[in-house]
């Protein structure tokens, strides 16, 4: 592992990516699969996309990042939207790297650039969440 923070190392175009997914009616489950709905991955207020870098970590790690994340807001951690670098940036956005907080902040990123009209957003969204793949959370992770 590099002693360089990994806050200072720019995000790879073939990175894994989570997006922890802490609201259960953000999954479809209506299909033979779950499918993440696209406002899972509608930025919040300041336009960005918090999301989780896959680097370094193994899985129980990972949901153990997630289930900070699910504490510090108070919801259930219901799984994650797993997906790569390259897929929100062909909708010309970027990943950064980006302090987050708690023990997590290490491998926090931000998906940025997105335009400020609601419309707009959810358009990204929408192909964000179709190509995500859930994963479902479980206790014994």
């Amino acid at each position: 592992m590099s002693s360089i923070p990994l806050a200072d190392v720019p995000v790879a175009d073939r990175e894994d990516l989570a997006r922890f997914i802490l609201v259960e009616k953000h999954v479809r489950r209506d299909g033979s699969l779950p499918e993440i709905k696209a406002v899972a991955f509608l930025p919040y207020k300041h336009v960005e996309l918090s999301v989780t870098r896959h680097r370094d970590l193994q899985a129980d790690e990972l949901w153990a990042l997630g289930q900070q994340v699910a504490d510090m807001r108070q919801l259930p951690l219901v799984g994650r939207g797993d997906l790569t670098t390259n897929v929100p940036r062909q909708q010309g956005l970027d990943v950064v790297p980006a302090e987050g907080p708690g023990k997590g902040a290490r491998n926090h990123a931000n998906i940025v650039g997105w335009p400020s009209e609601k419309a707009a957003q959810m358009v990204k969204a929408l192909e964000l969440a179709a190509a995500a793949q859930f994963v479902k959370y479980s206790q014994a992770a």
